[in-house]
């Protein structure tokens, strides 16, 4: 949970584009992190996936955890 708090708040400070990221615990499992992430377009997407931030922790979240279960993406309406 501390990396991807640190993660969003990197993300958030550093990547333009960046509007909102999420870590959603679970209510009945408290192994279960959801992660909702809304970036401004798909060029701010790819700069998040492709940065320094999203590389620490996947390289770190790697270790002990899986996923993503599913992906969704479309445009905020």
């Amino acid at each position: 949970m501390e990396i991807a708090r640190r993660t969003a708040e990197a993300s958030l400070a550093n990547e333009p584009g960046s509007l909102r990221v999420e870590v959603i615990a679970d209510e009945e499992d408290p192994d279960l992190f959801c992660h909702n992430e809304v970036y401004a377009d798909v060029d701010a997407f790819n700069a998040h996936v492709s940065g320094p931030h999203f590389g620490a922790f996947s390289t770190e979240a790697s270790a002990y955890a899986q996923g993503p279960a599913w992906l969704m993406r479309g445009t905020v309406a």
